[in-house]
């Protein structure tokens, strides 16, 4: 994420982390981007727009 942030000055869309990761399920990448907000407070989701993580490491 960090990659594609300073190359496109935004955050990737979940289908976008899906195919980076080799995800089919766009619900499997919502899933971990809930426990990396919750439990690892990694990063921050502002609503449930297409492109809302920001991170905080």
């Amino acid at each position: 994420m960090r990659r594609w942030i300073a190359e496109h000055r935004e955050a990737p869309s979940i289908r976008q982390i899906a195919g980076a990761v080799g995800f089919s399920s766009a619900s499997s990448v919502a899933h971990h981007l809930g426990n990396l907000e919750k439990r690892r407070g990694a990063l921050v989701r502002d609503g449930r727009g297409r492109r809302t993580c920001r991170l905080v490491r």
